[in-house]
C-alpha cells in the first residue's frame, strides 16, 4: 500500500470533496482565495470539467492512498 496522503499540517487526509462545477458565486476565501485565482474569476472552459469517467479514476486512485471511500463527497454550489 501507498503512504497515506497527508496535508501540510501532516494530518492523514481521509475525506474528499469534489465539486462537480467551478461556477460558485460564493467566491469564498476556503475554496476560490483571491490571492491564488485573483479578481474577477475565471470558469473552466465548456466541456474542461471532469467527467464521470475522470472522478471515478481519481477516487480509485485517492482511495488507494487512504480516502475512504464513505468519505466521498460529491457537491454542487450554487447560490
Amino acid at each position: 500500500m501507498l503512504d497515506m496522503v497527508r496535508d501540510r499540517l501532516n494530518r492523514p487526509l481521509r475525506d474528499l470533496r469534489i465539486s462537480l462545477t467551478d461556477r460558485c458565486n460564493f467566491r469564498c476565501v476556503y475554496c476560490m482565495p483571491k490571492e491564488v485565482f485573483g479578481r474577477p474569476t475565471h470558469f473552466l472552459p465548456a466541456g474542461e470539467a471532469m467527467g464521470r469517467e475522470e472522478i471515478a479514476k481519481l477516487v480509485r486512485a485517492l482511495s488507494a492512498l487512504g480516502v475512504h471511500n464513505n468519505g466521498v463527497r460529491l457537491i454542487i454550489v450554487r447560490p
